[in-house]
């Protein structure tokens, strides 16, 4: 069996000023902090192959996947990279019970 998935997030604008002091509070505006995200990205592929199967005993499977990860923050500070991305590989084994 053959798949497929993509997730995408969209995380809009969220400002308000704080009464008490009148400062900027939330994300997405200048200075606020590189770990609010404005938008998240993940395309995924995968292949599962049945290697073994009986009636009385069950069954082996492998299954792979590889996915990549993109992130843009909604202010990164100076110097710092304007997004960051990720590849990541799967590998599992299932036994199928009868």
């Amino acid at each position: 069996m053959v798949y497929s998935y993509y997730g995408v997030g969209y995380f809009e604008r969220n400002v308000t000023l704080d009464p008490v002091t009148g400062k900027e509070v939330g994300f997405g505006f200048s200075g606020s902090s590189s770990a609010a995200n404005r938008a998240e990205q993940e395309p995924t592929f995968g292949y599962i192959r049945t290697l073994w199967k009986h009636e009385k005993y069950g069954g082996l499977q492998v299954l792979t996947q590889y996915s990549y990860l993109t992130r843009s923050p909604w202010f990164a500070p100076p110097g710092t990279p304007k997004n960051a991305h990720a590849s990541m590989v799967y590998l599992d084994f299932r036994y199928l019970l009868p």
